[in-house]
């Protein structure tokens, strides 16, 4: 890609995480702001598909910092069952923001807050039981 069509494609997905309401990475500008961290440190792409068939839904963000000069790259999937409202930018975003953010150094294990850890138990709480899913191993037993 020329210089040109790379700075195209960071503008676009430094967009994504931008405050706009449309924007899809909305939630990792809100957690940006509220670290004090400058908009455009943290750009990528949203991604939230549903299984038809078996109601799991997958949650999913790659993104990457600093914007002007990429140094990491972050992909985050999640995946839950018959869960509403479940999307990547809601959920798999902001968690690898997080984690380009450490990778930055802007943030340390010791930010972890009071905050963080009783939402984690909130999640927990609410999450319904955890399912055994048979692999599809092939026929020859590998």
């Amino acid at each position: 890609l020329t210089e040109e069509q790379l700075d195209l494609l960071k503008g676009a997905m430094a967009q994504v995480v931008s405050a706009t309401e449309s924007a899809t990475g909305r939630h990792v500008a809100k957690l940006l702001d509220d670290l004090g961290v400058a908009p455009g440190v943290v750009a990528g792409k949203t991604g939230t598909s549903v299984n038809r068939a078996s109601q799991v839904r997958t949650a999913s963000f790659a993104g990457f910092a600093p914007v002007a000069m990429p140094r990491y790259l972050a992909f985050c999937v999640l995946q839950k069952d018959r869960a509403e409202g479940f999307y990547g930018g809601r959920y798999a975003a902001p968690a690898a923001a997080r984690l380009l953010l450490h990778a930055l150094g802007v943030l340390t294990p010791a930010d972890a807050t009071a905050r963080d850890a009783a939402r984690a138990q909130q999640v927990r709480a609410a999450a319904p039981a955890r399912r055994t899913v048979a692999s599809a191993e092939s026929t020859t037993g590998r």
